[in-house]
């Protein structure tokens, strides 16, 4: 009887994972060398179409899998004056994350994020990012950020790679940060009980749709 509720989940609810975030790959020869550079100068905000979410793999009996969550209830800003990208501040309604799977919901709000306590997820920029060459509209750049990150109420500093691009008036940024759970004091996922083991670390994976709104 300890298999059933392993078999129901695997083969009646989990649906195929969402593929990661990506930006569009530009086709270079598409790409006009005579192409206006874009002015990003000015504020801009989160609009919609974003998203921001994890990715784990978890084994369920001898099944692999990836399991995805993810919420468009993002906030946030940033500025660009004279190419250098600063005060960028995003902020994550974590209570609002979502899975294809109400019981893995549930034990995200509540044992694993604690969402009743810590119920936001904030970003904020550390190092300015500088544009460098000058950004040409529908054309990927990708850059090192370094900022804060504040997760369950422990906050740490990363590291890591985005993607950009400016085209149509609208700035849209994809990434991953890897999270080791232990460093963040959130408990690891795994429901040893019901057979459900989880990689002691995963992916918060994010895609950020800006609009500018001073500039």
């Amino acid at each position: 009887m300890l298999l059933v509720g392993p078999w129901v989940y695997i083969n009646f609810f989990n649906e195929d994972s969402p593929t990661p975030f990506s930006q569009q790959q530009n086709d270079q020869e598409s790409i006009n060398s005579n192409s206006a550079a874009a002015d990003a100068t000015g504020l801009w905000a989160v609009t919609t179409g974003s998203q921001v979410g994890y990715r784990i793999k978890e084994q369920i009996v001898l099944r692999k899998l990836e399991s995805v969550g993810r919420t468009d209830s993002v906030t946030g800003s940033l500025n660009i004056t004279q190419l250098e990208v600063n005060n960028v501040l995003i902020e994550v309604d974590m209570k609002a994350v979502q899975s294809d799977n109400s019981q893995r919901d549930r034990q995200f709000r509540e044992r694993i994020m604690d969402t009743s306590t810590y119920p936001k997820a904030i970003f904020e920029l550390k190092d300015s990012i500088f544009l460098s060459p000058t950004p040409v509209p529908g054309k990927t750049i990708s850059k090192s950020v370094v900022g804060n990150l504040t997760l369950r109420g422990v906050t740490k500093e990363v590291v890591f790679f985005v993607s950009g691009s400016l085209e149509n008036e609208v700035i849209t940024i994809t990434g991953q940060i890897p999270i080791q759970f232990s460093e963040w004091g959130i408990p690891n996922p795994s429901v040893p009980a019901v057979f459900i083991f989880t990689e002691p670390n995963g992916l918060l994976e994010f895609s950020l749709v800006f609009k500018r709104v001073e500039g």
